[in-house]
């Protein structure tokens, strides 16, 4: 795939990101307005299965 899924572990929305955006985020988390993202766990079944509630551009 050429996109990363995301959620937000706080609300639980889904979110699509460039491929490379978690790593930078990741790093700097502190410096976003929303610092409660990771990544899908890879068991995380029914979050792959909610729709998408935004896109994240680097």
């Amino acid at each position: 795939m050429d996109y990363d899924r995301l959620y937000d572990t706080v609300s639980g929305d889904v979110y699509r990101a460039e491929l490379g955006f978690y790593d930078e985020y990741d790093l700097h988390r502190e410096q976003y307005g929303n610092p409660n993202l990771q990544l899908l766990p890879e068991n995380g079944y029914e979050l792959y299965g909610q729709a998408v509630s935004g896109y994240i551009y680097k």
